[in-house]
């Protein structure tokens, strides 16, 4: 086979799954409230809000997460190892 390898249909799709982002225009209006909160202009409903699009973004990490483990225990590697195989940043694709 020359070297390479062939994903599975579900390596693969674990693989989509984790580099899915957070969709832009909700990355974008986090970011927004989040920089209107440090400066202390955030209305109620805006506060409301953020608390919102927080549980969502840490909802997004959690699934990569848990896609990352299974995608470890498919391949029989750390999460530590998979993340440095496929050069992925921790933090990448998490809203924050």
């Amino acid at each position: 086979m020359c070297g390479t390898s062939v994903l599975s249909e579900l390596e693969s799709s674990l693989l989509m799954k984790i580099n899915t982002p957070i969709p832009s225009v909700i990355q974008q209006r986090y970011n927004s409230l989040l920089n209107k909160r440090d400066k202390n202009t955030l209305a109620e409903d805006e506060y409301n809000e953020l608390i919102e699009l927080t549980n969502y973004t840490e909802q997004h990490g959690v699934q990569r997460l848990e896609y990352l483990a299974e995608l470890s225990k498919l391949r029989n590697v750390t999460i530590d190892k998979l993340i440095e195989k496929l050069e992925l940043n921790p933090g990448t694709n998490v809203a924050g």
